[in-house]
């Protein structure tokens, strides 16, 4: 990973932020944070893409009803 790296803020529920703690409490006790949102967005990231050619546009899309 890059150790330029960019910043940014998100907002959670907190039904989201008791989830967050108890798996940092679980997994990531010994681990920053940081490195547990890392994990979690590139997890998100290559589950969203699966499928997927590289050539494909990555945004989303919502099928129409």
């Amino acid at each position: 990973m890059s150790t330029k790296m960019k910043r940014f803020t998100i907002g959670v529920d907190d039904a989201t932020a008791a989830r967050l703690d108890r798996l940092k409490q679980v997994k990531y006790y010994n681990k920053s944070q940081c490195k547990m949102i890392q994990d979690l967005i590139i997890a998100g990231l290559d589950a969203t893409n699966d499928g997927m050619s590289l050539k494909e546009d990555c945004t989303a899309t919502r099928a129409q009803p």
